[in-house]
C-alpha cells in the first residue's frame, strides 16, 4: 500500500502544475449568453424594472430611461417610464433556426415570420411602410395594433440595419418610395415575403422604432 500512497500523494503537484499551465496558455473567455426564444413573453411593456433585472440582470449600457442587453444572437433595448417598461425592441442578429423568438402573444416568430404573415392589408394595396435612417442605420417599419385581453398594445415589424457591433444586416427585401425621390415620406414594400428582422413592442401608437443602436457600440 506505500507505493500507492507515495504515488498519490505526486499526482497533487503534478496536477496543480498541469492546470497553472493551462490557465497560463488557455485562459477562460467571458462571452454573452444565447438570448431565450420566449423572451418577448416575459419583457413587454408594463413590466416592472424589478422583474427586469431579476431575468437578465444588469444591463450592457443605460442612458437615461433607456437600457440595452447585448446577447450573442440578439440585441435587446427597453424603454422605461417611471418605474414599468413603456416599450421593447428586440433585433436578431441570426435569423436562422434556431434563432427565432415568438412575437408573444401573437404566432409569428422573428427570423420565420413574413410581412404578409405580420401585417394585414386591405384589397391589393401593397403594404406601406414608415421609415426613418441616418448615415448609421436605416429602418423601414409597418406599424400594428393588436388587442387581447390585458395585451393592448402596438407592433411594430422592421427591416433594420445599423452600425453597431456586431453589425446588423437587413434582410433581403425589394421596397420603393412611395413619393419618388422622397423615401423620408414613405415606402411601398414590393416583396411581401421579406422576413422582418425587428420589432417593437408599445404602449403607444405612431412611434418611430425605438432603437438607439450608438448604445450598442
Amino acid at each position: 500500500m506505500e507505493p500507492i500512497s507515495l504515488a498519490s500523494k505526486a499526482v497533487g503537484p503534478i496536477k496543480a502544475t498541469v492546470q497553472y499551465f493551462w490557465r497560463k496558455w488557455f485562459p477562460p473567455k467571458l462571452g454573452y449568453r444565447m438570448a431565450p426564444s420566449n423572451l418577448l413573453e416575459v419583457i413587454c411593456p408594463y413590466v416592472y424594472e424589478g422583474k427586469v433585472l431579476e431575468v437578465l440582470g444588469q444591463p450592457h449600457e443605460r442612458h437615461d430611461e433607456r437600457s440595452a442587453y447585448r446577447f450573442v444572437n440578439a440585441l435587446l433595448q427597453i424603454d422605461y417610464e417611471g418605474e414599468s417598461v413603456k416599450r421593447v425592441a428586440l433585433v436578431s442578429l441570426r435569423l436562422r433556426w434556431p434563432n427565432r423568438f415568438r412575437v408573444f402573444p401573437l404566432a409569428h416568430k422573428l427570423g420565420e415570420a413574413t410581412f404578409a404573415d405580420a401585417c394585414e392589408r386591405s384589397g391589393k394595396r401593397e403594404i406601406e411602410l414608415r421609415t426613418d435612417f441616418s448615415s448609421k442605420f436605416f429602418c423601414l417599419w409597418n406599424e400594428r395594433f393588436y388587442g387581447y385581453p390585458g395585451r393592448y398594445l402596438y407592433y411594430s415589424f422592421a427591416l433594420l440595419s445599423a452600425a453597431t457591433y456586431p453589425v446588423i444586416e437587413m434582410p433581403a427585401a425589394d421596397y420603393e418610395a412611395i413619393d419618388a425621390g422622397h423615401i423620408e415620406r414613405g415606402a411601398r414594400l414590393l416583396t411581401e415575403t421579406a422576413k422582418f428582422n425587428a420589432v417593437m413592442i408599445s404602449r403607444d401608437e405612431g412611434e418611430n422604432f425605438s432603437f438607439d443602436f450608438t448604445l450598442f457600440n
